[in-house]
C-alpha cells in the first residue's frame, strides 16, 4: 500500500472542467504520459457501434509484472472492441496529488487505481463517478458472486456512494513458524485462539537462547488501517455513522489499545515497531520472521509470495491462521483495492465496459495465474488455491482454507473506515499513535484527550459524496 496524500484544495468547477460525456467518443488527441491535452470529442456513437476509434488511459498497478497481465487483458478486450486504443500507465498509481493534478489538466487516467482511504479521498474530491449510478442499468451484472465484505465495503459508510469496482482481495492473517514452535514444544495456533489465549501463546514463544532474543510476534500497530484489534473489541477508530467523529477514546477501543500496548511494552512479546530498536539485520519484520527471531507475524496476504520465498531459503515449515478472536468478535482487515472511473473521461462507455471486464471470472482467473492475487469473486477462489499449491509446493504446511473460509463461511474481514478528511486528521492521529504504540511515551487515554482536535481536522476539508 502506498502512502496516502491529502492534496491541495481545488475548486470543484475547475476540477470537473470539461464534464463527462455519456458515450464512447473518438479522441482527436491522445491522453498519455506526454501530457498532451485531450481534444473535444468528435462523435457521440454508442459503444460497439462506433465507426470512429476511441482512446483512453488505464492507470494500472505499479508492480513490475502487472503490465504483462494488463496487456493480455487489453488484447482480450479488443476482440470485442477493436476500435479501442488503451494506454497503460503506472507512473502516478497511488499518488493522490499527482493523479488529481493530471485530472485538473484534463490529462488524467480514465480508469484509475486505488484502495480504501485513497479512493475515498478521490470520491470526496468529486473526481469519480458514483459507480452505483453506473450499475443501475446493468441487468446482467450479478453481485452475489463477489466477496461479501468487499462488495459492501466499496460504499462510503452512511452513504450510497460506491467508489470503485474490485481489483483483488487482501486480508490480514497470522503467519507462524511451525519449525520454531515444534522446537519449543508449543502448539500451533488454531481457529479457537482468543485474544486472551493469544497473549499467553505469544509470551510462551518469547525467550532468549544463546544470547539470541526471540519474540512471540509482531504487528505494525501504528498503521491506521490495521485497526482490526479495536474492531475485535467492539470499537474502532472512526464512527461509521459520522466520518468526522473519532472513536479512539471510546472504552472498547481503549481496551484494545491497552491490549496492544501490553504486548509491546508490558510483557514485550511483540517485537518493537520502531525499526531502530530491532537488533536483527536486515531489520524488517519479514527478515525477523525468516531469521527465526519472530515466531509469528500479523500481516497481509499481499506478502504471501515474499514470505514463501524467504522461508524457502531457511528450510523452515510455516503456516497461516486466522487473526485470533476478540472479546466481541473475530475481525481482520480486508482491503478494498479497486478500479474507478474518472468523471472527466470522454470515453465513458468504453472505459466502463473495460471496468466491467476487469470484474469477470475470466479476468480474475488470469490475474490469479499471472499475479497470484486473491480474486474478488468467490467462484474463482478454488482456482486461486490450486494455483498457489502448484506455484509453492514447498509451502505444504499452509492451510489455504484459512483464506477461503474467511471470505465465505466465516466472512469476518472488515474494510478500512477512514475519516472524512483523512489526510487532515492523520496529522494529529499518526503522531499520537506513534507516541502510544511505537514509542510507549503516552497511554492510550492520550488519544481520548485529542478527540476535539481530531474531529475538527476530520471535518475541515469540505469533502462531499454527491
Amino acid at each position: 500500500m502506498a502512502q496516502r496524500g491529502g492534496g491541495t484544495a481545488l475548486s470543484r468547477r475547475r476540477l470537473l472542467a470539461g464534464g463527462a460525456g455519456g458515450a464512447a467518443l473518438m479522441l482527436a488527441g491522445a491522453c498519455g504520459s506526454s501530457g498532451q491535452q485531450r481534444q473535444a470529442p468528435e462523435s457521440s456513437a454508442r459503444v460497439g457501434t462506433a465507426s470512429q476509434p476511441v482512446r483512453f488511459m488505464w492507470q494500472i498497478r505499479d508492480n513490475a509484472t502487472y503490465r504483462s497481465l494488463a496487456e493480455w487483458g487489453v488484447s482480450e478486450f479488443k476482440k470485442k472492441y477493436p476500435n479501442a486504443t488503451i494506454e497503460l500507465n503506472a507512473d502516478s498509481t497511488g499518488n493522490f496529488e499527482k493523479t488529481v493534478a493530471l485530472m485538473v489538466s484534463d490529462t488524467g487516467p480514465d480508469i484509475f487505481h486505488g484502495w480504501g482511504q485513497l479512493l475515498q479521498q478521490y470520491a470526496g474530491k468529486g473526481v469519480m463517478y458514483n459507480h452505483n449510478d453506473l450499475l443501475k442499468g446493468e441487468r446482467d451484472f450479478k453481485t452475489d458472486d463477489f466477496v461479501d465484505y468487499q462488495w459492501k465495503g466499496f460504499v462510503v459508510p452512511s452513504t450510497n456512494f460506491r467508489f470503485s469496482l474490485p481489483t483483488y482481495v487482501n486480508l490480514f492473517v497470522l503467519y507462524y513458524n511451525k519449525s520454531l514452535l515444534q522446537s519449543r514444544g508449543q502448539r500451533e495456533p488454531n481457529a479457537d485462539l482468543t485474544h486472551e489465549s493469544y497473549a499467553d501463546w505469544l509470551k510462551q514463544l518469547t525467550f532468549t537462547e544463546n544470547e539470541k532474543k526471540v519474540w512471540g510476534g509482531f504487528q505494525n500497530a501504528t498503521v491506521f488501517d490495521r485497526q482490526y484489534h479495536a474492531w475485535a473489541y467492539g470499537g474502532g477508530y472512526v464512527d461509521p455513522k459520522d466520518l468526522t467523529k473519532s472513536l479512539l477514546g471510546d472504552e472498547k477501543t481503549q481496551q484494545a489499545l491497552e491490549w496492544q500496548r501490553a504486548r509491546l511494552f508490558g510483557d514485550q512479546s511483540w517485537a518493537p515497531i520502531d525499526a531502530a530498536k530491532r537488533p536483527w539485520q536486515p531489520n524488517t519484520q519479514f527478515d525477523g520472521f525468516f531469521q527465526g527471531v519472530l515466531a509469528s507475524l500479523e500481516d497481509g496476504m499481499h506478502a504471501f509470495e515474499r514470505v514463501a520465498k524467504g522461508m524457502q531459503t531457511t528450510g523452515a515449515e510455516w503456516g497461516i491462521m486466522h487473526i485470533p478472536k476478540g472479546p466481541v468478535k473475530r475481525a481482520s482487515l480486508g482491503t478494498t483495492d479497486g478500479w474507478a472511473l474518472w468523471k472527466g473521461t470522454k470515453a465513458k462507455d468504453t472505459a466502463w465496459e473495460l471496468m466491467k471486464y476487469l470484474t469477470t471470472p475470466e479476468w480474475y482467473s488470469q490475474q490469479v495465474q499471472m499475479e497470484g492475487l486473491i480474486p474478488s469473486r468467490k467462484s474463482v477462489l478454488e482456482t486461486w488455491v490450486s494455483t498457489m499449491k502448484q506455484k509453492w509446493p514447498q509451502a505444504r504446511g499452509v492451510d489455504y482454507k484459512v483464506v477461503t473460509d474467511a471470505l465465505t463461511t466465516l466472512n469476518y474481514p472488515q474494510p478500512d473506515v477512514a475519516f472524512l478528511c483523512q489526510a487532515e486528521a492523520m496529522q494529529i492521529v499518526q503522531p499520537a499513535l506513534n507516541a502510544v504504540l511505537r514509542d510507549g511515551e503516552k497511554p492510550p487515554s492520550y488519544l481520548r484527550d485529542l478527540k476535539g482536535q481530531i474531529e475538527q481536522a476530520a471535518g475541515s476539508c469540505g469533502f462531499k459524496f454527491a
